[in-house]
């Protein structure tokens, strides 16, 4: 559903910056394609797609038509594509490498599914990136006759004749700053994927039902080691742990029930003896596992290791850690043997919970690598510290509206930081460079070949990821809003707040009251 509708507001919005059906076609064709393409390699690696790599195609779609948007009117103005590459390579290149390095940063997720995200929608932004600059270069021919003044009813220059003062941005960004820290603990991690549903479907209490009432999920997993095979005396001792484990659950209420070997030995002895509890001869006992099925004794061999699996509901991290903590102290305290905690659900919230910690690194990691970039680019040591500034801010801001709005991290809105980084400074770039020429004919032209392509593919970008919010899957739900509304808000950044950091408050109204760049 969301495929086509963002396909069709992408298309009338190329249209009303236009206004030429023709040259929107041309426009909206190259991106459409590299959506296909985006598909087909999925199709070709994968054979199918999953809820994270879905994203991949809209994402190749919308980032080209951000490329397409920038070389269109610029090729207007100058007359001809070479005129326009030889004016905007620099940029376009820094556009095309910088957001494939805002993707690829989350390669090093631990997730499958994250890292593969990140690894593929790097690849295919920098091939089909200089897909869509083929294609202008061989239709050029095709814009001919666009109109040399472009109609803009839209957009008003007087708007951005405004400039911030340098002491209103930086008090603003301070109270941000302090009203954020705060919250950041506050903020709601999602770990558990029955939550993602939505309530309706009721998938939740049914799924907590099954658990309750039929066996539960393998929450924790914890195999003790011994020096040899064990014994009877030795599965005494670890029976007389269990029963004191049982009651240490009920004390934290918890509904989680032990399933062991000796929990399903003593169940079968009750029917033998009537005493619920493992036999007092390693022969009866071995009897009695013999009776059990082959792929119950393989998942708990009878050696020197001993599993212990606690089942129970699905729950969130800060639960499932708090109560895993609880436990491990219990055990030391109660059980002297060496033991490590597994499981496939274990791992799952353990990589999660990192999950986070190393997308915040990939994202730090970015925004450096990003910003040493322009610096080298600029050769101004300042250049480095004002593109940290205007791509953190927003990610607080952001933070104070997931608080606000009750949204969450989790699997999928944690990756919008790291993304954003790499769709917000392709704007960023666009304007360092047309402040940094001296060339040209002043503001009337940095309006039209950089402000309003800004403006246009930023919207794009804004209302496409906002269509996910119909979604009621709640990652991509959230995934979309979020990432929408940090691409808004370093959109404004970009356009008011770079200027200012970068010239100066004086040079930035000097600049856009005289009209000279």
């Amino acid at each position: 559903k969301v495929f086509p509708i963002m396909f069709g507001i992408s298309f009338l919005l190329i249209l009303l910056l236009t206004f030429s059906l023709r040259d929107s076609i041309l426009i909206f064709l190259p991106c459409f394609y590299t959506a296909l393409i985006s598909l087909s390699v999925i199709k070709l690696i994968y054979q199918s797609m999953n809820m994270v790599t879905s994203i991949i195609p809209l994402m190749a779609f919308a980032i080209n038509l951000s490329i397409a948007f920038h070389l269109y009117f610029t090729m207007i103005n100058e007359g001809s594509f070479r005129l326009a590459i030889k004016k905007k390579l620099t940029p376009f290149l820094l556009m095309i490498f910088t957001t494939a390095i805002g993707f690829g940063s989350l390669y090093v997720a631990e997730i499958k599914a994250i890292s593969e995200f990140g690894a593929l929608s790097s690849a295919l932004i920098l091939t089909t990136s200089f897909f869509t600059l083929l294609w202008f270069c061989f239709v050029e021919g095709l814009f001919k006759n666009a109109p040399k003044v472009l109609k803009l009813p839209l957009f008003s220059s007087a708007i951005f004749s405004k400039s911030l003062s340098i002491k209103t941005i930086f008090l603003f960004s301070f109270l941000t700053v302090i009203i954020t820290l705060p919250i950041i603990p506050k903020i709601n991690v999602i770990t558990d994927a029955t939550r993602y549903f939505p309530k309706a479907t009721g998938l939740k209490i049914a799924m907590d039902n099954i658990n309750e009432k039929v066996v539960g999920l393998p929450l924790y997993q914890f195999i003790f080691s011994f020096e040899k095979d064990l014994e009877i005396e030795k599965l005494k001792e670890i029976e007389v742990f269990e029963n004191k484990l049982k009651k240490r659950l009920l004390e934290l209420k918890s509904e989680i029930k032990i399933f062991s070997m000796n929990s399903v030995i003593s169940e079968n002895n009750r029917a033998y003896s009537g005493m619920a509890k493992i036999p007092s001869q390693m022969l009866s006992y071995a009897t009695l596992r013999s009776r059990l099925p082959t792929t119950l004794k393989e998942s708990f061999p009878l050696s020197n290791k001993y599993k212990i699996s606690l089942l129970g509901k699905s729950s969130n991290v800060g639960s499932y850690t708090k109560i895993l903590d609880q436990l491990e102290i219990f055990v030391a305290e109660n059980f002297q043997y060496p033991y490590l905690v597994n499981g496939l659900y274990y791992n799952l919230m353990v990589s999660q919970k990192e999950m986070i910690k190393v997308l915040t690194k990939s994202f730090l990691f970015a925004l450096l690598i990003v910003s040493f970039i322009a610096y080298l680019y600029v050769r101004k040591k300042r250049i480095f510290f004002i593109f940290l500034f205007v791509n953190i801010i927003p990610v607080f801001i952001s933070l104070i509206f997931l608080y606000l709005f009750n949204f969450s991290l989790n699997i999928a809105t944690i990756m919008t930081y790291s993304i954003s980084i790499g769709i917000i400074v392709d704007s960023s770039f666009h304007i360092i460079h047309s402040l940094e020429r001296k060339e040209g004919n002043g503001f009337e032209e940095y309006f039209k070949t950089t402000i309003v392509p800004i403006i246009g593919s930023s919207a794009l970008l804004v209302l496409s990821f906002s269509l996910f919010g119909f979604n009621q899957f709640l990652p991509i739900k959230q995934f979309g809003l979020n990432l929408s509304l940090i691409l808004a808000l370093g959109l404004i950044f970009d356009l008011f707040v770079l200027p200012t950091l970068y010239l100066g408050h004086s040079r930035v109204k000097e600049v856009l009251n005289e009209g000279n760049l």
